[in-house]
């Protein structure tokens, strides 16, 4: 949850916990988990596409969609139709094909079926891109510095270990890397 709380604070970080594991019917300690371990893999995909120009511009256009009202209107945004359909796109967006096993190993490690774990990530990519969007407003940021605003969060607290994290063992890919962190998340 501290990952949560330094993304968003911590009231809205209560808020987002609160709402998901209230509309859903997940037990609040699965629910803190399993966001633990999903923000992390969030940050991670849009820190990877921050490092392609075109990506990067991509994303930069999205923010601009999402001016961070999502935060004030959690109670209405968490479970909402059109919010999780939003959530969705932005998660195919995110990881592409591999989001199918993101849930499964996700749902595995936390006890949750697939469809739970898809209803909380679909619910959480629209806050955390609210968030960022806010933020890039807010401090007038372009496509070139998305990656610093995704590394150091909306308050300029810092979420380096993230980063730090990424891709430990130089594979060129993060997945196994992030798996690897979610297992010990567990422990």
């Amino acid at each position: 949850m501290d990952l949560i709380q330094n993304m968003f604070g911590q009231q809205v970080a209560g808020a987002v916990l609160e709402n998901i594991a209230k509309k859903f019917g997940i037990e609040g300690g699965k629910t803190s988990k399993l966001l633990a371990m999903a923000m992390p893999l969030i940050l991670a995909g849009l820190a990877k596409k921050t490092k392609d120009k075109n990506q990067a511009q991509s994303l930069a256009s999205a923010l601009d969609n999402h001016d961070g009202s999502i935060l004030d209107r959690l109670d209405d945004a968490i479970g909402d139709k059109d919010v999780m359909q939003d959530g969705g796109k932005i998660l195919g967006h995110i990881f592409g094909d591999k989001l199918g096993g993101i849930t499964n190993n996700l749902g595995s490690k936390n006890d949750l079926d697939d469809t739970s774990v898809s209803d909380v990530l679909s619910n959480l990519a629209p806050v955390v891109m609210g968030q960022l969007g806010a933020a890039k407003k807010a401090k007038h940021i372009d496509a070139d510095g998305l990656g610093e605003l995704i590394s150091s969060g909306s308050d300029s607290q810092k979420l380096n270990p993230i980063m730090d994290w990424l891709d430990k063992d130089d594979d060129g890919s993060v997945w196994d890397d992030l798996f690897d962190m979610g297992k010990n998340i567990l422990k």
